[in-house]
C-alpha cells in the first residue's frame, strides 16, 4: 500500500495491513470491464483504503485463509463521483457514441433508426473519420454504424458555439425494436417554469489524476440543475462567449456535477424527452462554470431538425 503525500507516492517503511470491504461483482463490472466469477472485488466507498502499486501478487485473507491474490496492477477509482453514477444501455435506450478516428469522442441522440442528432463541433474536422456505435453501456462494445451523410446547421460557426447541431444519417440503421436501444422525441414548446433540472448522460471524463483526465468504462448519468440565461451568461465573459436566447444551461453551485471532455454532443433529457444537446462549457472537473446546451425545443431548431430527418428518408 502506497501513502499519499502532497500527491505523490510514497512506500512504507514497514509492513502494512488493512481490512477491505468486499463488493459484488455485479458492481465491480461497474468500474472495470471485464469481470468474471473467478475474481473478488473489494472496495472503500469511503475511499480512504486499497491496493496499490507494489501490492501486487498479494494475498487476500478471509477468516485466516487465503482467499485470493492481487493479481492486477492498480487501476484509479473514481474519487470524486461528481453526483452521477453508472446504468445499463436500457436505462439510456437513446444514445449512442461518436467515433473520431476509432476513440470516443462525444454523444449523440437517437431521433430515428438512421438518424443521429449531436453537436457540429463533434463532426466538424473534415480530416478525421466519424462513426457512430450503439447498443452497449460500455465505452469500448457495441455494434458500429458508418456514417453516409452528414447535415451541418447551416448557420453554425465554430468559433461562436451558436447552431451547435448536426444530423447524421447512418448505416445500417439501427435496430430499435429487438436490440436495447430506443429512439427519443424532440421536446415540444418552451421549457416550462417549474423545469429545475434535467438528466444528462455520457461516457466523458469523471475523474483526474495527476493532472491526467481519465474516462469510465461504463455509461454514466447525473441530474443537472436548469438555470436562467442571465445567470449563466454573467459566468462568461462578453463578446468571447455568448449564451443566446436558445440555449439552455445547467449549473451545480456545489461543483460537485457536471459535464467534461467527451460529452459534448450528449443528450440532455426532461420529462423523457429531448431537449438539449450539449455544445459548450467548462468542459472540466472543476465545475466552476455552467454548461451550455443548444435548445433543440426552440422553434427554429425544431424546424430544421424535423424538416432534415423528412428529407433523408
Amino acid at each position: 500500500m502506497l501513502l499519499a503525500s502532497r500527491n505523490e507516492l510514497v512506500r512504507p517503511g514497514e509492513l502494512r495491513s488493512i481490512n477491505v470491504p468486499i463488493i459484488s461483482e455485479l458492481e465491480c463490472q461497474t468500474f472495470y470491464e471485464h469481470i468474471g466469477y473467478t475474481e473478488i472485488c473489494t472496495f472503500d466507498r469511503f475511499e480512504r483504503k486499497g491496493g496499490s502499486f507494489g501490492d501486487s501478487g498479494g494475498p487476500l485473507a478471509v477468516n485466516g485463509r487465503l482467499a485470493d491474490l492481487h493479481s492486477r496492477k492498480k487501476r484509479l477509482i473514481n474519487k470524486t463521483p461528481n453526483g452521477n453514477r453508472s446504468v445499463t444501455i436500457q436505462q439510456v435506450p437513446y444514445i449512442v457514441k461518436i467515433l473520431r478516428d476509432g476513440k470516443h469522442s462525444c454523444g449523440g441522440s437517437i431521433l430515428s433508426p438512421n438518424n443521429i442528432l449531436t453537436a457540429a463541433h463533434c463532426v466538424h474536422d473534415r480530416a478525421k473519420v466519424y462513426s457512430v456505435v450503439s447498443g452497449s453501456h460500455f465505452r469500448n462494445r457495441g455494434v458500429h454504424h458508418e456514417i453516409k451523410i452528414t447535415i451541418v446547421h447551416p448557420y453554425y460557426q465554430f468559433h461562436l458555439n451558436g447552431n451547435d447541431l448536426a444530423i447524421l444519417v447512418i448505416s445500417p440503421p439501427i435496430d430499435v425494436v429487438t436490440s436495447p436501444n430506443r429512439k427519443i422525441n424532440l421536446y415540444n414548446g418552451p421549457l416550462p417554469p417549474n423545469a429545475l433540472s434535467g438528466i444528462f448522460s455520457g461516457w466523458g471524463c469523471n475523474r483526474i489524476f495527476l493532472g491526467i483526465e481519465l474516462y469510465p468504462n461504463q455509461l454514466r448519468s447525473t441530474t443537472l440543475p436548469i438555470i436562467n440565461k442571465s445567470k449563466c451568461q454573467s459566468y462568461f465573459p462578453k463578446p468571447l462567449d455568448i449564451v443566446y436566447s436558445t440555449d439552455i444551461c445547467t449549473f451545480d453551485k456545489a461543483g460537485k456535477k457536471g459535464l467534461c471532455h467527451g460529452d459534448s454532443g450528449g443528450p440532455l433529457v426532461f420529462n423523457n424527452q429531448l431537449i438539449g444537446v450539449s455544445s459548450w462549457g467548462s468542459k472540466t472537473l472543476d465545475h466552476k462554470y455552467p454548461d451550455v446546451f443548444i435548445n433543440v425545443a426552440h422553434p427554429v431548431y425544431r424546424k430544421w431538425i424535423i424538416a432534415n430527418i423528412q428529407h433523408v428518408f
